[in-house]
């Protein structure tokens, strides 16, 4: 499986020429295995309004990779490292997923998800859990502050991928069917 982690001796070995970007980005991050599907299935296509993604971990290393697994499927990614800037950021261009790590230095990503989903502005927007603790208090306390997702890191790419897809469905879907019954 391909998780997603610290980059240094990848960063380091692209910056020397060392390493070539695979004919194929998405085939990297599927690291090798069969994918039934193509990843691309439901992301954003050329034309298309970009689908935006929050991304909030204060381990910059993670973020980033995330934010280039993201961006190689054509989302637009914001990022930060704490939780106070991600909530100040939310009233400018709103995302239409977050992807909140649990341990953040300022307030934890539960403290985070509670105030996306207190506000009526933020509350429709898709969580997804990331944290190193899996046990299933950590789960059921991320599920209860309103996040529709957990992912445990390191996170499988091709499974993160498929969450934001599928979350993106299915936002859409709830918008289409309100918009039915407005």
């Amino acid at each position: 499986m391909a998780a997603l982690g610290p980059r240094h001796e990848a960063a380091d070995a692209a910056d020397a020429g060392q390493r070539q970007p695979p004919a194929r980005p998405l085939d990297a991050l599927a690291g090798g295995e069969v994918v039934h599907g193509d990843l691309r299935d439901g992301v954003p296509r050329p034309g298309d309004e970009q689908q935006r993604v929050l991304v909030v971990d204060d381990n910059r290393d993670a973020a980033d990779v995330l934010a280039m697994a993201l961006e190689l499927l054509g989302f637009t990614v914001m990022q930060h490292y704490d939780g106070a800037s991600a909530l100040a950021a939310g009233p400018g261009l709103l995302p239409h997923v977050a992807i909140l790590d649990i341990g953040l230095p300022d307030m934890d990503g539960y403290a985070v998800a509670s105030l996306l989903k207190a506000d009526p502005k933020t509350s429709g927007i898709p969580i997804i859990m990331v944290t190193a603790h899996a046990g299933r208090g950590a789960r059921v306390v991320g599920l209860h502050t309103g996040a529709e997702d957990y992912l445990t890191k390191p996170v499988d790419a091709p499974e993160l991928l498929l969450k934001v897809r599928n979350l993106l469905r299915l936002s859409g879907s709830l918008e289409s069917a309100s918009r039915l019954h407005a």
